[in-house]
């Protein structure tokens, strides 16, 4: 995304991961919990978000902290029965089928990605698919 003209600002409560550290792509790098990653992103038309936490729980938290907020773009990486799971869950805490519905998930369109370059290409693309849809 860094060479697409996006601004990359990665979020993580893991505060000593190297793969963290070591990001020469990201424009900005913040610490923060989960629970509290709302107050860093804005809302707007040019706001794109990805959730791809380490932890299955930590992904349905920071979709329930992003889902309301107006947003472009709002990506959940995982399997179907993954993303089904936390769907699920959602609805049970009152989350409407509208607002999961603006969820794309899984992310990424489908290319029959294998590799982790393959899925960032596939996740880039559909990212640039609704910028560029207006």
């Amino acid at each position: 995304m860094h060479f697409l003209d996006f601004y990359v600002h990665i979020i993580d409560e893991r505060k000593d991961l190297n793969t963290l550290k070591q990001n020469k792509f990201a424009h900005k790098i913040h610490n923060t919990e989960y629970d509290k990653i709302a107050t860093l992103i804005p809302e707007g038309n040019n706001i794109y978000a990805v959730i791809m936490t380490h932890k299955h729980i930590d992904d349905k938290n920071v979709l329930k902290n992003l889902i309301r907020k107006k947003i472009k773009y709002l990506g959940l990486m995982g399997s179907k029965t993954k993303v089904k799971t936390i769907f699920e869950q959602l609805r049970n805490e009152h989350f409407s089928d509208k607002e999961l519905e603006k969820v794309h998930s899984p992310i990424g369109i489908d290319i029959k990605s294998e590799t982790p370059e393959e899925i960032a290409v596939s996740i880039a693309a559909e990212i640039i698919k609704v910028k560029n849809k207006g």
